[in-house]
């Protein structure tokens, strides 16, 4: 999953990029928050779509599933 916050960027762009399966995109008075779901390799596809964030966006990045037992977060 990709998250951004401020960005104002068109969703049909950020559906074009590829390992995109699909966005979604909601805001209110203040801010805009858009939530991309990646089919492809997270850290691939999220340097994409962050190379095209905009600047004053308030936050933008990518997200990893958590599989319990599978990662070795304290060694």
């Amino acid at each position: 999953m990709y998250v951004t916050v401020g960005d104002t960027r068109d969703v049909a762009t950020l559906c074009a990029t590829d390992g995109v399966a699909g966005v979604w995109a909601f805001a209110d008075a203040d801010r805009r928050i858009t939530v991309a779901w990646i089919d492809g390799d997270v850290a691939a596809t999220g340097a994409a779509l962050g190379g095209g964030a905009p600047a004053d966006a308030e936050f933008a990045g990518a997200f990893e599933t958590i599989t319990p037992w599978e990662w070795t977060w304290f060694d």
